[in-house]
């Protein structure tokens, strides 16, 4: 569901794209990217409170991602914290 939902969401279908990542979230409950995506999906449908609260989902799951994985490159690291700053979220969670 997770890639059907990228997908859907690069052709600006986010309705469905969120609809997709709600979808894969019991498979993989803990996997940080689902949240970030369908938080972009939100946040483009308008839908800031529920943006925010997966963009909080998500940034409450990457530390342990980021230990079991490798820290991401320092752009992406960056594109991160920047989007977590601009919902209130950067002091809550650093990574």
């Amino acid at each position: 569901h997770y890639h059907r939902g990228l997908t859907l969401s690069a052709m600006g279908r986010h309705e469905d794209a969120v609809a997709a990542f709600t979808r894969g979230v019991p498979a993989q409950p803990d996997y940080p990217m689902v949240y970030w995506e369908r938080g972009w999906s939100l946040e483009a449908l308008g839908r800031k409170d529920e943006a925010r609260a997966d963009f909080e989902r998500f940034a409450s799951r990457m530390p342990r991602w980021i230990r079991l994985r490798g820290r991401p490159d320092a752009e992406r690291l960056q594109m991160y914290r920047d989007k977590l700053a601009e919902y209130g979220l950067e002091r809550k969670y650093k990574f």
